[in-house]
């Protein structure tokens, strides 16, 4: 049923209340995405895969610019190992997808075979490494790993043992969670027979995380 309304100059608008509906259901998105865009990043920090909880992936960071992006030059290099160390039909079905976090005072990366590794950002050296041996057998997709997952208990003492933590699922379909300081470990096992490469994520205290099945996402 449609009902007219009269707006001020005597204009007659019909809506429907579906449409009102409809009106309300993008009003209240506008507001989300507006929340989002607001959310603000530590000023030298990416804590979350896309940046920030919204996943915009900015960084408000100004030291970089367009007037001096081509005079940047290499501090250092780190190499993960996987190519000297791995055999090369395992390394033909990987790929490096990972985004780092800077969190602690380090760079935290996961290699394709689920390594996680902490590097000290001035040096390049590295901090602690982790490596949960995952099962070498054929992927449904391939052996990668998008990124981790940093989360901090807000209500542990400050330094006390894994207070803040670094959350990966792994291509074997555990969930790993490390101490972020120290790389010491705690897992949790699943019995699925599917593969996981992606980032996980926070959402009410829970860690969430999708997964691919056994012949592809």
């Amino acid at each position: 049923m449609r009902r007219r309304h009269v707006l001020g100059g005597g204009l007659g608008l019909a809506v429907t209340s579906s449409e009102k509906t409809a009106r309300a259901f993008i009003a209240v998105m506008l507001g989300c995405l507006t929340a989002l865009a607001h959310v603000a990043l530590p000023a030298a920090a990416w804590e979350h895969w896309g940046g920030d909880r919204g996943g915009a992936r900015f960084s408000p960071l100004q030291q970089i610019t367009p007037a001096n992006v081509n005079r940047l030059v290499r501090a250092w290099q780190f190499r993960t190992g996987d190519l000297a160390r791995r055999d090369s039909k395992d390394m033909a079905w990987t790929k490096f997808e990972g985004t780092p976090l800077f969190v602690e005072s380090s760079l935290i990366l996961c290699t394709p075979f689920n390594e996680v590794i902490a590097v000290d950002p001035g040096t390049g050296v590295q901090k602690w490494r982790f490596d949960p041996k995952i099962t070498i057998e054929r992927p449904a997709n391939r052996y990668n790993c998008r990124g981790a997952a940093y989360w901090v208990d807000a209500q542990a003492p400050p330094g006390a043992a894994c207070r803040s933590r670094i959350f990966m699922g792994t291509n074997d379909m555990r969930v790993i969670a490390l101490d972020a300081t120290t790389g010491a470990t705690r897992s949790l096992k699943s019995s699925h027979k599917n593969s996981n490469t992606n980032s996980p994520h926070f959402l009410m205290k829970m860690a969430t995380n999708n997964t691919n099945r056994e012949k592809g996402n």
